[in-house]
């Protein structure tokens, strides 16, 4: 029987730990993976996301905000997700994990 490789088609050493998410956006559009449609519902969702935490800080009084907390906000926001991200595509199937946003319970 032959010997099957297994091929990876992002490189893990491109890959941010303090950005996961935006960097394995980039890898994997930059790889085919993602679709420039992909990538603008992604962006979409990312500033819909944006505004509704921007609301929530400004506590709903203002439609504004310095941009300088709306970079912090998205800064945030980013990380999170790629944290969460990051988390459930090294976990093994197995293990069972008690998140409320996990998809393994």
């Amino acid at each position: 029987m032959a010997n099957i490789e297994k091929k990876h088609i992002i490189d893990s050493n491109k890959l941010s730990g303090e950005q996961y998410f935006t960097s394995i956006l980039q890898e994997t559009y930059s790889n085919g993976l993602l679709c420039d449609s992909d990538m603008e519902k992604i962006q979409l969702q990312c500033i819909q996301l944006l505004a509704y935490k921007c609301e929530r800080y400004s506590g709903g009084e203002s439609s504004s905000i310095r941009v300088e907390a709306a970079e912090s906000i998205m800064k945030s926001n980013l990380y999170t997700i790629g944290s969460v991200s990051y988390t459930h595509l090294t976990l093994r199937r197995s293990t069972l994990c008690r998140s409320r946003w996990s998809p393994y319970h």
